[in-house]
């Protein structure tokens, strides 16, 4: 074999390794290039708002022989529902004291009693397309000028899928027997298109115009 006949067999390897190189080159520049992908992940609608609300004042009635509690529904400008539906601000005036009827005191049809506390009821709907919970309720005093000492306790009562006014709990409620019974722990459920009632105790001294702010705190069921 001759020197020009080696020459070319030698060149056969170095000219596929030059083949093979070429490739890679533009192979591996691809494989290191920024790879940016946009990707949405839905968690669904966890929309929920205050459907309903009511507000009534405690009044504690204890002169010439009269001890009892009664309750004075609030008006409708006492209370005033913020504009996403999940808070409630109610304002008390304390010093306007009801007055009972006959209390069995000769010579007295009215006595004056004193204002120790209010209700605060919520209808809660989940509007939304995933679970909820309710975790807790949350109230504020926003009044520069809050009761000396006060104190809250909430009162949930479980799901239901139909009306409220029904409810023994909501329809025609006696806060002199309130709590209803068959209210449950927090936090509790709320599932799709269910609705729940809260009720919210707030018992305060002192006298003047009081505001609480009234704010449902709902999470997600698996949090």
């Amino acid at each position: 074999m001759n020197s020009r006949s080696l020459g070319r067999l030698l060149n056969v390897p170095f000219i596929a390794s030059l083949i093979v190189f070429a490739l890679v080159i533009p192979t591996t520049a691809m494989w290191y290039q920024s790879l940016r992908v946009n990707v949405t992940v839905s968690l669904g609608d966890s929309s929920w708002g205050i459907t309903s609300y009511k507000g009534m004042k405690t009044i504690q009635y204890g002169h010439c022989g009269c001890n009892f509690t009664a309750c004075k529904g609030l008006d409708d400008d006492e209370m005033i529902l913020s504009n996403n539906k999940h808070s409630l601000t109610v304002q008390i005036n304390t010093t306007q004291e009801g007055a009972c009827g006959s209390c069995g005191c000769s010579g007295h049809t009215h006595h004056n009693g004193n204002v120790t506390g209010l209700w605060v009821g919520l209808v809660i709907k989940n509007k939304g397309s995933i679970p909820l919970k309710i975790s807790y309720v949350s109230v504020e005093v926003i009044s520069s000028d809050g009761p000396e000492n006060w104190e809250m306790t909430t009162y949930v009562y479980p799901q239901f899928h139909d009306g409220v006014g029904n409810k023994p709990f909501w329809g025609a409620v006696n806060c002199s027997i309130m709590p209803y019974p068959g209210y449950t722990s927090l936090p509790t459920p709320l599932n799709q298109d269910y609705k729940t009632v809260a009720w919210i105790h707030i018992e305060f001294n002192g006298s003047g115009t009081y505001e609480f702010k009234v704010t449902p705190v709902l999470e997600s069921f698996n949090t």
